[in-house]
């Protein structure tokens, strides 16, 4: 699919939006906080705000230990210690890390409560079942890049605003992929008579 360059600029545009829309400071905080990144290659603009939600977790009145405490932590040189070679082995944990470190005690309740949210595969598995009811062996043939396109409409429509869905027009893509696949839809599992 081929796309005008001044197409492009709405894309990044769409893009930036969702990364917002999702990104939030406790992302990145456990950035700043992992041991193995320490905040590396985070954009200016980003590193003050999370630097501003970390000193405010503990509320009025701590905010300048908590910096302090945050400011000592990234200037440690952490990235070459030995534990944080055993979390890249995966032999420690960054909330075992966080556990044994008690020289920074607000730090650390920040971080184990960062650290202790599990991630959730549910989303991925909601997607699979979708794409096994758009799709099904016994009702067509459409290809893998139909099906694709249908489970990402099945999901997103609902995120589309109205002046979005002219620039998300896949349908025409969708129906002129069918067409073709329409003679190879025959169900084989069935005799006609």
């Amino acid at each position: 699919m081929e796309m005008p360059i001044s197409e492009l600029v709405k894309i990044q545009q769409i893009l930036d939006e969702r990364f917002n829309f999702v990104y939030g400071d406790a992302h990145g905080g456990a950035y700043l906080l992992f041991p193995r990144y320490l905040g590396q290659g985070m954009d200016q603009e980003t590193r003050d705000s999370v630097q501003e939600f970390i000193a405010n977790w503990q509320g009025s009145g701590e905010e300048e230990a908590t910096t302090v405490g945050l400011v000592n932590y990234l200037g440690g040189q952490r990235s070459t210690s030995l534990e944080v070679k055993l979390i890249r082995q995966k032999q420690l944990t960054v909330a075992q890390y966080w556990g044994g470190l008690s020289q920074f005690p607000l730090l650390h309740d920040i971080a184990l409560t960062v650290f202790a949210s599990a991630c959730s595969s549910a989303a991925e598995k909601r997607t699979w079942a979708a794409q096994k009811f758009v799709h099904s062996q016994a009702r067509n043939r459409l290809n893998d890049k139909s099906i694709e396109k249908l489970a990402f409409l099945f999901f997103n429509a609902k995120n589309f605003e109205s002046n979005d869905l002219a620039f998300y027009d896949m349908i025409e893509d969708l129906e002129a992929n069918s067409s073709k696949e329409e003679d190879n839809n025959e169900v084989i599992d069935y005799e006609y008579y």
